[in-house]
């Protein structure tokens, strides 16, 4: 009779093992389409029915494979980052300062300006300037100013214009704008930059001087003398100078680094510049006057009008003056036994005395997986691999409440006797 109840006990062992492997089945499953999602999977040990023993479930561990590999989708979205490898983002809830751990990197820009999950947890990382582990923030980041140094002008001058006598030149410090515009050939208008980040902008007229034996233009460069403490709505020339041009239209050798340096003393506080202005990539040819192109180094000063995560995870800031601006790297944590997280809902995982303590680093260094930007990891589920499993714990399952059934007939028939 012993060995018949030791047989109860041990199928309903196996019962509740089945049970437990088609529920993390159906879990597994439910996940399927979920970013970041690992699979778990069941690890049965012997259900021993002999002397002595109870018939203790046949379900060891149930464990989460967190290595296992699964595709990347490319979104496109900026705040979305792939993470490839070892490790896991670090987050934290902004309201107890708890850590917990996410596979999933589908981030968020909140309101208060700090980078969080799509469950509301701050994303944590490394500052620009170096120190511990710290929500990312983006709130109050600005671009500082660069000022200008130097500006490239490229374009062609009309040698078809007709020759300005010298006598017809504007002259510095009493020709208004009117008189410095009614003989020029063409004129160019740029803008620098100041140390504090205001602009200005400057003129480059052109003349043309000689058409023998080489052709030949001047310029002059002149601001608003409000700019400079002069009077405001004169010009104030701050250069000048000729260009002189081969038969072929192109400038005559030696070509200096630059033709101009504008001595700038601005009104407004900011430090006193000299601004180099090349006209290098000027030709003289028989077509209309036009500009190409003009390139300066200065910026001015910037707010941040976009977000993204760069490469390895590290955040950038798009600026309104065209700039990107690195504003922090997203922390990566591994750990000596990941497969013993405790896993709490949300694609989040909290550490356990199993699992180890973190260790804390970034993506691309120290053993660390790889961060791809604009893309999502998906879920490592495999459903063909699932429903096989199922099928199996389904007849597993089914046997052991065939063999309950036979042994109840037996201890019916045994109460009869």
């Amino acid at each position: 009779m012993s060995s018949i109840y030791r047989g109860l006990l041990a199928g309903r062992s196996a019962l509740q093992a089945f049970s437990t492997g088609l529920g993390v089945v159906a879990d597994n499953v439910a996940n399927a389409f979920t970013p970041g999602f690992k699979p778990s999977r069941v690890s049965f040990s012997e259900v021993l029915a002999g002397e002595g023993s109870l018939g203790g479930s046949g379900v060891s561990a149930t464990t989460q494979r967190i290595d296992a590999p699964a595709s990347r989708e490319m979104t496109g979205r900026g705040l979305d980052a792939a993470l490839e490898g070892n490790g896991m983002f670090v987050v934290e809830n902004p309201a107890t300062g708890e850590r917990f751990y996410q596979r999933a990197g589908q981030f968020n820009l909140a309101s208060d300006g700090s980078i969080r999950t799509r469950s509301g947890y701050s994303v944590l990382g490394y500052a620009p300037g170096g120190g511990g582990l710290q929500p990312l923030q983006t709130a109050g980041a600005v671009g500082g100013p660069t000022a200008t140094t130097s500006v490239d002008i490229s374009g062609n001058l009309d040698v078809r214009s007709a020759v300005v006598a010298a006598a017809d030149l504007p002259v510095a410090g009493t020709s208004t704008f009117a008189q410095y515009r009614s003989t020029a050939e063409s004129s160019i208008s740029f803008e620098t930059t100041d140390s504090l980040g205001g602009t200005h902008s400057a003129t480059a007229y052109f003349y043309h001087t000689a058409n023998t034996p080489t052709q030949q233009f001047e310029y002059r460069v002149v601001v608003d003398g409000a700019d400079v403490g002069a009077t405001s709505g004169m010009p104030v020339e701050v250069a000048a100078g000729q260009l002189q041009f081969t038969p072929t239209g192109a400038r005559a050798l030696p070509v200096p680094a630059s033709d101009a340096v504008l001595s700038l003393p601005y009104a407004n506080g900011s430090q006193a510049r000299t601004v180099a202005v090349s006209f290098a990539g000027f030709t003289a040819l028989a077509t209309d006057s036009a500009t190409s192109s003009i390139i300066g180094d200065g910026r001015g000063s910037a707010q941040v009008t976009g977000i993204e995560v760069g490469e390895n995870g590290i955040l950038y800031g798009r600026l309104s003056n065209g700039e990107s601006k690195v504003l922090g790297q997203a922390a990566l944590a591994q750990f000596p036994n990941a497969e013993q997280l405790t896993r709490i809902g949300n694609g989040l995982y909290a550490v356990n005395e199993a699992s180890g303590a973190p260790a804390y680093g970034v993506a691309g260094v120290g053993g660390f997986g790889t961060v791809t930007p604009a893309a999502l990891e998906l879920s490592a589920v495999d459903i063909a691999g699932e429903f096989l499993s199922a099928t199996l714990y389904q007849r597993g399952f089914e046997a052991n409440i065939r063999m309950l059934a036979g042994i109840d007939d037996l201890l019916r028939e045994i109460t009869k006797l």
